[in-house]
């Protein structure tokens, strides 16, 4: 909707009306993770260290969103987030904002699937600075987001 909202209007009337992109979802989950001790080993190893090591596991988790059905919403430091219930895949394959009703159970299925999958994952990939597996938290929420 946005790319069609930016086709339609001229560039003039983009600020005024980007509001208009705003959309409001029913009982949506959203799963937040970050990993223990990352502030600390950032400080321990160097930069390019630091990517690499979030390039991997990242990396890995982007591969798990597609099988769990789930939609990658950003990416902040250590922060990886992700949704269910707001997108889904259409039949050209690109991703669409969801606007018809959808079972929040299922929904909520798919994250907590995806997040399992993920604590799979950290803990087979090592922390740059102690190669011990990497702990991450993880925090669920399924609720209205406007």
């Amino acid at each position: 909707h946005a790319i069609q909202f930016l086709a339609m209007e001229s560039s003039e009337a983009v600020p005024e009306h980007v509001g208009q992109l705003a959309r409001a979802h029913k009982s949506a989950t959203l799963m937040f993770m970050d990993i223990c001790g990352f502030t600390s080993m950032s400080k321990e190893v160097e930069p390019v260290q630091v990517m690499a090591f979030l390039n991997t596991l990242f990396s890995q988790f982007d591969k798990l969103v597609d099988i769990h059905g789930v939609h990658k919403v950003e990416t902040a430091g250590d922060c990886y987030i992700v949704s269910g219930g707001i997108m889904k895949q259409a039949a050209d394959g690109f991703n669409q904002v969801l606007e018809e009703r959808h079972d929040p159970a299922e929904s909520a299925h798919r994250v907590l699937g995806f997040a399992k999958a993920i604590l799979d994952v950290a803990s087979r990939v090592p922390m740059p600075n102690t190669q011990q597996p990497v702990c991450i938290r993880i925090g669920m929420h399924t609720g209205d987001v406007e």
